[in-house]
């Protein structure tokens, strides 16, 4: 991440969850701050939870389908500029 966001305005999506690390994270690396940015997702019921379930879903089909439709849901949520 430090080494992308050198050459390029630099975007993460991540869970809200990781909210508290990433921001601890940051300020013990000031100069990440402007360079990197990002959107927290906020957990929703059927985002992905380590249950016997999401580790059927991790091995099928129905993975590939479910990240498409959860990146098209949430593309629709960036900021503008």
């Amino acid at each position: 991440m430090t080494a992308i966001s050198r050459l390029h305005d630099l975007w993460v999506r991540t869970a809200e969850f990781h909210r508290g690390d990433i921001e601890r994270a940051l300020a013990a690396s000031p100069g990440l701050r402007g360079r990197v940015r990002f959107i927290y997702i906020p957990h929703r019921w059927w985002h992905y939870q380590p249950t016997p379930l999401w580790r059927l879903i991790e091995g099928s089909i129905a993975k590939p389908v479910m990240n498409r439709a959860y990146v098209s849901n949430h593309l629709t949520m960036l900021p503008k500029r």
